[in-house]
């Protein structure tokens, strides 16, 4: 009966512990997650913004090749 206890009370330990190191792991996958959308969403209004200063690849090709026209001509 003594086992028995002890048994009881190792599970209960070991029960908590495992259920502290899976919180642990939810909460930083959260954090993970969370620094992951602010950076993507950054990456975004960087694009978005070198998009309005510096146009898209339609207009930089026609930069160019107005640039390599100027030149030959």
């Amino acid at each position: 009966m003594v086992q028995a206890a002890r048994s009881g009370r190792q599970n209960i330990v070991e029960d908590r512990m495992a259920s502290a190191t899976s919180e642990a792991a939810a909460d930083t996958l959260l954090c993970l997650s969370n620094q992951a959308i602010f950076l993507r969403k950054r990456q975004i209004e960087n694009q978005e913004q070198e998009f309005v200063e510096e146009g898209g690849f339609t207009e930089k090709l026609y930069w160019v090749k107005g640039k390599s026209e100027k030149s030959e001509g």
